[in-house]
């Protein structure tokens, strides 16, 4: 029979007295009313744990929420015996390793992440003047370059633009020029920036070997830090999303009813 102290199907009901004593749900009675405030007070405490224990495993709201309306009135480990979402169990069993895991690698990877901004930082501070030189060095020579072409491209425009018949003639003799103009001045261009580019490479390299020494160390132990928890998560992931099915998980893993 239903417990009309429990049951959601009564709740727009009004409130029944007890049989026994005559009291109403929430009053001080016998040992009947004083049993059922105590199993809606084991139940609430329940959910708010499972509800609290879900939150920290990181489950959004909306699963997390359902999670609990499906589980009222059940322990972690009837959820677990009854529960038919494999997808509900896989993600119960894979994500206290992960949670473990982000929990031993968030301060390797902190330690990794200042060393690397600092370094990160001199990096750009190094390059930056280098890069500034280069641009400073290519910018006129790059201007020289279209200052010298654009007489010989104006005059190949004119003289294409005279006639179409005409056109295939005297453009032959102009492009012929302009080609010639043109493979001078981007040699000079490219003579130019090439010795501005070789000179920022270099600093950059510099800079750049400077940046792995400096995070090496930090990188080095972030990888051990992290190795052995990513490789248990990474175990226990694998194993559950190998399962077919929910019994088939469940003979895998055993409910982590410790956890609440």
């Amino acid at each position: 029979m239903a417990n009309r102290y429990l049951d959601p199907e009564y709740d727009d009901l009004p409130p029944k007295r007890c049989d026994d004593c005559g009291a109403e749900p929430g009053e001080q009675g016998c040992e009947h009313c004083t049993e059922i405030l105590t199993t809606n007070e084991e139940e609430e405490g329940r959910m708010t744990d499972l509800d609290t224990y879900l939150q920290k495993l990181g489950a959004c709201d909306d699963e997390r929420a359902a999670v609990v309306r499906w589980a009222a009135g059940r322990s972690l480990q009837q959820c677990w015996n009854a529960c038919e979402r494999l997808d509900w169990l896989q993600w119960l069993v894979t994500a206290p390793a992960l949670a473990e895991y982000e929990r031993v690698t968030a301060p390797a990877r902190a330690e990794h992440n200042r060393v690397g901004d600092a370094a990160l930082a001199e990096y750009r501070r190094v390059t930056a003047p280098a890069w500034a030189e280069y641009e400073r060095v290519t910018a006129p020579a790059q201007a020289e370059y279209r200052r010298v072409i654009a007489p010989a491209l104006a005059e190949y425009d004119r003289v294409a633009a005279t006639a179409q018949a005409e056109y295939e003639r005297v453009t032959a003799t102009a492009w012929a020029e302009y080609r010639r103009v043109a493979a001078t001045a981007q040699a000079e261009y490219d003579r130019v920036r090439d010795a501005a580019r070789a000179e920022y490479d270099r600093v950059r390299d510099a800079a750049r070997a400077e940046y792995d020494r400096v995070t090496a160390p930090a990188r080095a132990e972030d990888d051990r830090v992290t190795a052995p928890a990513r490789a248990e998560y990474e175990r226990v992931r694998d194993a559950a999303r190998a399962c077919c099915t929910c019994d088939e998980l469940r003979a895998k893993f055993t409910c982590p009813e410790g956890a609440l």
